[in-house]
């Protein structure tokens, strides 16, 4: 059987006060981002799988880049605004990238966050366009694909 819908009868003010705002279907948006980026077939949104090589080697390797940007740009994780993410979570890289062009308009931090984004990227946002029903989603792929290009 389906889950239950995402507000009870007691919120059914929320509910009519999301759609009124054309934010459309909540319990839409919930399942599609399940079935995307929770249940087993979805996109990942973690680096490590998207590199192929032993996981844990890999993680290590990462976590020392992650970890060398957010020294070299005077940062902590929880500065990213992005709170417990693992560094290897695309919205932290994509929020490194962001900051990193911020505070060193392209210079060898920035490239670095790119680099640490790429080819892996582009099959993240490869995966997510062809796997998505959401146009949100779909759009955010062709996004990430053309800065990555």
């Amino acid at each position: 059987p389906p889950p239950p819908p995402p507000f009870s009868s007691r919120r059914r003010h929320t509910r009519s006060y999301l759609k009124s705002r054309g934010l459309g279907d909540v319990y839409k948006r919930q399942v599609e981002y399940c079935r995307l980026f929770v249940l087993p077939g979805g996109v990942s949104p973690y680096a490590l799988s998207w590199v192929g090589g032993e996981a844990g080697a890999s993680r290590a390797r990462l976590q020392t880049r992650v970890g060398g940007l957010l020294d070299d740009l005077g940062l902590r994780p929880a500065e990213t605004g992005l709170g417990n993410l693992p560094l290897d979570h695309v919205g932290v890289l994509l929020a490194l990238a962001a900051l990193a062009t911020e505070r060193d308009s392209f210079g060898a931090a920035a490239v670095e966050a790119f680099e640490l984004l790429s080819p892996g990227g582009r099959r993240f946002a490869a995966a997510l366009e062809t796997t998505s029903e959401a146009a949100l989603y779909r759009a955010s792929a062709r996004l990430l694909a053309t800065v990555l290009t």
